[in-house]
């Protein structure tokens, strides 16, 4: 039989209880330190609204969005645009963040006709042509065999 001083129970008590609220207190300053650095430095991406605009083989979509870097405190929106082609891949063609208290830039009137984009930011207004590589050069092959050389017209010789 082991043989232990009298005692021990309540000091193998106290040193356990350092211990667990050692780990405890640790644990509670990692995760505070984690979400102290998210605050300060973390992205944040939230989407407010979106609209979707039927085009030539895609989309075009309007999306009304809130992000920023660190803490978003009283952050306006972005206005993003993008085109999605026939091979679903969405393209950003406009991006812009309102400052504070500011009304623009903020898309609107976006219009889809044919291959063409039109849109206004409240500053500007932005007209995007979208056409394939293969269509841009159907259209110069059209252009050079419809363009016909001069023809050499031999120069008369003065005596």
């Amino acid at each position: 039989m082991l043989f232990l001083p009298v005692g021990w129970a309540k000091e193998m008590k106290k040193k356990l209880i350092i211990v667990v609220s050692f780990v405890v207190v640790f644990a509670i300053g990692c995760l505070l330190g984690a979400f102290l650095q998210h605050l300060r430095g973390g992205y944040w991406h939230k989407v407010l609204k979106t609209e979707s605009f039927p085009f030539p083989n895609g989309e075009v979509t309007l999306s009304y969005t809130a992000e920023s870097i660190g803490m978003p405190f009283l952050d306006p929106e972005t206005s993003v645009l993008t085109v999605k082609t026939e091979y679903d891949l969405p393209i950003t063609v406009y991006k812009a963040k309102r400052m504070f208290q500011e009304s623009s830039p903020h898309v609107k009137d976006v219009k889809t006709a044919n291959n063409q984009v039109t849109w206004q930011d409240g500053i500007n207004t932005y007209q995007l042509t979208v056409t394939t590589i293969k269509d841009q050069a159907e259209q110069s092959d059209g252009e050079a065999t419809s363009q016909t050389a001069p023809s050499a017209v031999p120069e008369a010789s003065h005596p």
